[in-house]
């Protein structure tokens, strides 16, 4: 069969004044060997470069077509297919060969990707080697004929620098085994040419391309690249996708054969979908099983392109970030490690801001999954200052000014709130960090283990769940003031100082001039009125439970901080759950979780956490929870 002339085969055939009993060489005549038959050409094929010798069936080098292309009549010479070790022999009859010039040995392989070898359909790829006719077969590899990765990038550098016969024959013997290259004479470089274009081989087999037909060269910048498009996304759509439905990719290079392209969401790879006939989108059935994760296109030899760090799933509960091992390391998303996270809050821009409580720091996590530290160290300690140099003793609760991205942080074992800019200044809003209790200026005032904080836009007001002094506060104006409550613990409604609470933790407003409180002692969630001062109860009965329904008879157990939506909806976080509290029916629901402490992403029905804290729930709905004990960031997509 008749092949397109090649490289080294338009080298050959152009020289002039051939006949059939010479070749004329750069004006030269050199003798040709007289019509005979010539000795075997045996050698070996390795696809796999993993291995020295192939020894299966199974292996991707057995039976490879192997083929001898003369190069000045661009035919093949003889050609057979490769045993199950990768094994072939070559026989000739009425061929002249021309002494000491190169011949390309080429073997083509069908890919097994996603099937058998050699089916119809399957990915091919093509591996060579120069052959040369000195009185007996010699190659670019030492010792036995090889077609081979290493053999095939030197015979793609030949093809590229387009390298004369005379360069070309001393590169004989140049390809030891394991790969590596003998350089001297050869005019080619080791590192700027062998192994740049050796990885190229490994990168274009690895993602079913053809190693010849895809390595490019720029004579301008010295540099090989790989020329054919990967696989890649540029989007996708919906955004939130529900498990067992369907997800709509855009991009380019998407293969329409099985195997090239793996889908993977949050762990689970998905086994049904199709591509377009130009290659530019796909449509992808989500795993049913499949939760809220990092969004990966994975290719064959590994190779994968970070789709989105995190694809929210409707019903599902994910990690967002944190490995679930207890330290302090910055990374990206479950890369990082946190120590006992607490508070939460967001800003506009997507960025989550996170209290870790057992480390002493405030860290900040960009949309992208980054984990930084803002401000803090893990030295516990009451200091002002910039960064690393700040000190803290177990923060807590988290809100935000909206309009500065200033946080506001309850310092609980330093019985005051602090504040941090978006560019880690710290500061001490109140407070003198030493517990007690004290309504006054803001520089003498005291609180005791504060819990929670909320801040109001409108009026610049931040409200504290003063949890061991069992009142609400209030810091405005330079001034704190006890809102609601006294240092009695109790379960009392009424107007300001006449209310009891017992451990008053998470507040949270709700946008209507309401301020909702985690009563963990109680057991209940509170509401204070800002506009009468007016502490009611919204749901929970005396005594510990857990109990979905009517506020009147739901029952909770240690709820410890409260999130809200635009829509009035009050979410508690406590009791390794979340539990939502509708509007404006205040009918009791679990969003997730269960009574028993564990950890497990899945379904919001299966899915479990370890001592939930602190949430806050983002334009879509979507629930972004500290598992205190997990030493984990959860999100939970309704």
């Amino acid at each position: 069969m008749a092949r397109p002339p090649h490289a080294v085969t338009k080298l050959l055939l152009a020289m002039a004044g051939c006949t059939s009993a010479c070749h004329a060489v750069g004006g030269a005549r050199v003798p040709a060997i007289a019509p005979q038959t010539l000795p075997t050409l045996a050698g070996q094929v390795r696809f796999d470069r993993s291995r020295t010798v192939q020894a299966a069936l199974t292996d991707v080098a057995n039976a490879a077509s192997v083929a001898l292309i003369d190069g000045v009549a661009g035919n093949t010479v003889s050609s057979t297919v490769s045993d199950a070790s990768g094994s072939f022999q070559l026989t000739f009859s009425n061929f002249t060969p021309t002494l000491g010039y190169p011949y390309v040995l080429e073997a083509v392989k069908g890919l097994p990707v996603g099937g058998a070898p050699n089916r119809v359909g399957a990915a091919a790829a093509r591996l060579r080697t120069l052959v040369f006719w000195n009185g007996s077969w010699q190659s670019l590899s030492s010792g036995s004929i090889v077609v081979g990765y290493g053999t095939t990038a030197v015979s793609v550098i030949a093809n590229l620098k387009a390298l004369t016969a005379a360069s070309m024959s001393a590169l004989i013997n140049s390809v030891n085994p394991g790969d590596t290259f003998t350089q001297p004479g050869s005019w080619l470089s080791n590192a700027t040419d062998y192994q740049p274009v050796l990885t190229f081989v490994n990168n274009a087999i690895q993602l079913d391309q053809d190693p010849i037909a895809s390595i490019a060269y720029s004579s301008a910048l010295a540099t090989y690249s790989l020329s054919t498009g990967v696989p890649v996304v540029n989007s996708f759509a919906p955004s939130i996708p529900t498990p067992g439905g369907t997800l709509t990719l855009r991009g380019a290079y998407l293969d329409r054969l099985i195997g090239r392209n793996t889908f993977v969401i949050g762990g689970w790879p998905a086994s049904t979908w199709s591509v377009s006939l130009d290659r530019t989108s796909a449509t992808v059935t989500v795993p049913g099983s499949a939760y809220s994760g990092p969004f990966n296109l994975v290719q064959p030899g590994g190779v994968a392109q970070l789709v989105s760090p995190f694809l929210y799933l409707h019903g599902t509960v994910g990690t967002y970030a944190g490995s679930g091992a207890q330290g302090d390391q910055d990374g990206l998303g479950q890369s990082a490690v946190f120590s006992r996270p607490e508070g939460i809050v967001r800003d506009s821009a997507g960025n989550l801001y996170v209290a870790e409580a057992g480390g002493n720091c405030i860290r900040k996590i960009s949309p992208s999954g980054q984990v930084t530290t803002l401000a803090g160290s893990t030295t516990a300690g009451f200091q002002n200052g910039v960064g690393a140099n700040a000190r803290f003793n177990n923060p807590t609760g988290l809100a935000i000014d909206p309009s500065t991205n200033n946080l506001y942080v309850c310092d609980w074992n330093n019985g005051a709130v602090r504040m941090i800019t978006s560019t880690g200044v710290v500061t001490t809003v109140a407070g003198t960090g030493t517990s007690g209790y004290n309504d006054g200026a803001t520089s003498s005032a005291q609180f005791s283990r504060p819990l929670g904080v909320a801040f109001d836009p409108a009026t610049q007001r931040l409200y504290v769940g003063d949890s061991s002094n069992n009142c609400i506060r209030l810091i405005s104006a330079g001034v704190v003031s006890t809102l609601a409550g006294n240092t009695a613990a109790g379960s009392v409604d009424g107007v300001g100082t006449a209310a009891r609470f017992n451990v008053p933790s998470g507040v949270v407003l709700d946008g209507f001039g309401n301020l909702y409180i985690a009563d963990y002692g109680a057991a209940r969630i509170r509401c204070l009125n800002l506009a009468t001062n007016y502490v009611s109860t919204v749901t929970g009965v005396a005594g510990a439970g857990w109990l979905d329904g009517a506020s009147g008879s739901a029952r909770l157990n240690g709820p410890e901080y409260l999130g809200a939506d635009s829509l009035g909806n009050i979410y508690v976080a406590g009791d390794n759950s979340v539990r939502k509290i509708a509007s404006p029916s205040q009918y009791v629901s679990t969003l997730a979780g269960q009574t028993g402490a564990n950890f497990a992403d899945g379904s919001t029905s299966s899915a479990l956490f370890n001592n939930t804290q602190q949430l806050v729930v983002d334009p879509s709905g979507n629930v972004y929870v500290t598992d205190w004990n997990g030493n984990r960031i959860r999100v939970i997509t309704p």
